[in-house]
């Protein structure tokens, strides 16, 4: 919840910027497209430490895979796009992005 609630206030802040990440960034070229993948990359180790750890094994769930992460960063970042582009509220995302998390990231355990 706090890391998605984090997201979204980042977004929230400057959503004309933020869409532009999303949709503008990959068509810059080359090392644009680098960047925002090396970017990717840290926010799925981010992910993945986070879910790394007593709390959650305790839980009973297991490791965060790669591609679990990236779904859910996918997911979040085109879902955040959509909604700036049709003039929502991004902070409106907050339960459906931490009930789809807690259901991606459950289930790859």
């Amino acid at each position: 919840r706090q890391a998605i609630q984090a997201w979204i206030r980042c977004a929230e802040s400057a959503p004309a910027i933020t869409l532009s990440w999303i949709r503008d960034v990959p068509a810059l070229g080359t090392t644009a497209r680098r960047l925002q993948r090396d970017t990717t990359a840290a926010f799925t180790t981010m992910i993945q430490t986070l879910c790394d750890t007593d709390q959650w094994r305790a839980a009973g769930l297991g490791q965060v895979s790669r591609e679990s992460a990236v779904m859910l960063l996918g997911g979040l970042r085109e879902l955040t796009a959509t909604t700036v582009e049709d003039g929502g509220r991004i902070r409106d995302l907050t339960e459906v992005a931490v009930r789809s998390a807690i259901a991606l990231l459950g289930a790859s355990a």
